[in-house]
């Protein structure tokens, strides 16, 4: 399994990775929401899944978003694994990053004072032929449903309010406290859990 993490990320785990991820059970998700972290957190879960299925997986998030689909297969592979999953997220946790954080354990998902998190509305390129546009902006409308989908599942936000921060046109900066009162973290980090 490590060499399969190796591969895929690029830069080979040392042994003081290794341990963070079997021995202190945590995955480090730094960086954008792409195909190389959801398959590292896909990885990563499996593995320690694998050890135990009772104990918590502790993920460390940071990251300025990126992809819908990834982090649509990120919170895949926290709802689909047996063990009880608690995020921290911790420096900026923002667009496809938010909706993560929310997908951990209920009464686990934690917050560092000092992180500022993201809200706003997809931004899209769409260029080529019509025909090709149409296909790519219904697609978006899509992705974009499943966003606000996955935090009305997730948040203590009613669909009016999602909307109004999803669909304004601009964008929407939190502090730790305001997360923890939309219900996207359960409680801000005075030390470490």
């Amino acid at each position: 399994m490590h060499e399969l993490i190796e591969e895929e990320c690029g830069t080979p785990p040392n042994d003081n990775d290794m341990t963070t991820i079997t021995e202190m059970r945590t995955i480090r998700l730094f960086g954008d929401v792409n195909n190389e972290m959801d398959y590292a957190i896909w990885a990563g879960l499996r593995l320690l899944e694998s050890d135990s299925i009772t104990e918590p997986i502790t993920i460390l998030l940071n990251s300025p978003g990126g992809g819908i689909y990834s982090m649509c297969s990120v919170i895949d592979a926290i709802e689909l694994c047996s063990c009880p999953v608690r995020i921290i997220g911790t420096g900026m946790v923002m667009s496809a990053a938010v909706p993560i954080l929310a997908a951990g354990e209920p009464g686990f998902r934690f917050i560092a004072p000092r992180t500022r998190l993201l809200l706003h509305p997809p931004r899209i390129v769409i260029a080529g032929i019509s025909k090709n546009a149409e296909i790519a902006l219904k697609e978006t409308k899509i992705l974009h449903k499943m966003y606000k989908d996955c935090l009305l599942k997730t948040t203590k936000m009613d669909s009016v309010l999602i909307n109004q921060y999803v669909d304004n046109m601009q964008d929407n900066y939190f502090s730790a406290t305001t997360s923890v009162k939309l219900g996207i973290a359960d409680k801000v980090l005075r030390s470490m859990p």
